[in-house]
């Protein structure tokens, strides 16, 4: 009775599951991946840390290099977590393109908490040539960079350049595109066109339960809302 409830405190959490799991296997690389998932999750990033390093010092699995980066920028190290995007970046067999969209988007980020604009629209534009299926969600994150930059024409520019493929991409990010130029269209006081930007991405993100998504759509709502006639 005494191991049955035991199995039900490891089995009832996905932390105690995987902790119990490098226990039985000590030499799997994807079980401390996992195990510093978990730890990243509960917010105990330097104990995270310490099972990605793990999970790499056994099978250099890719996505642990990812998590490591993570969890060191989570952790303030963002030079030992630019080191670890680097790895990824300069493998030659990165099979998993989404794994590469994710990296390019956290150094971006990087270097934008950083202020290093150019490093960032560096990083987005090589990855907009490399990663032609995410085309319409890093344009929109590098017309963040130029916006921040209060370079807006050429955020503007270079979001009317992927509107017509935004719609056909998966992501909420490659939405975000319709918004951004609502927004940016609203600021120019070309209202008609901001409301059919706006409706737009309205429209197209009816199934999104994603928070930001959410936020951006009540934004979009509510300058509806002011600006009918």
């Amino acid at each position: 009775m005494y191991q049955t409830a035991k199995n039900n405190v490891i089995w009832g959490s996905n932390l105690k599951l995987w902790e119990k799991a490098v226990e039985v296997d000590s030499n799997s690389s994807f079980n401390w991946s996992q195990l510093g998932s978990h730890q990243s999750k509960n917010k105990d990033y330097k104990s995270s840390i310490k099972s990605f390093k793990k999970s790499i010092s056994i099978g250099q699995y890719q996505w642990a290099y990812y998590g490591l980066a993570k969890n060191y920028a989570f952790d303030n190290q963002f030079n030992k977590s630019l080191d670890s995007l680097d790895v990824i970046f300069k493998s030659e067999n990165i099979l998993d393109l989404h794994l590469l969209y994710i990296s390019s988007e956290l150094a971006a980020m990087i270097y934008e908490g950083l202020k290093d604009y150019e490093k960032a629209e560096n990083i987005l534009k090589n990855s907009v040539h490399k990663l032609p299926l995410y085309k319409a969600a890093l344009t929109n994150k590098l017309a963040i960079i130029y916006y921040k930059q209060n370079k807006k024409q050429q955020a503007l520019d270079i979001l009317n350049s992927v509107k017509d493929i935004a719609k056909n991409e998966f992501l909420d990010e490659s939405k975000q595109v319709y918004f951004r130029l609502g927004i940016l269209y609203a600021e120019l006081n070309q209202v008609e066109t901001a409301i059919g930007f706006f409706i737009q991405y309205i429209n197209y993100t009816q199934k999104s339960n994603d928070k930001t998504t959410q936020k951006y759509r009540n934004i979009s709502k509510n300058y509806l809302t002011k600006n009918s006639q």
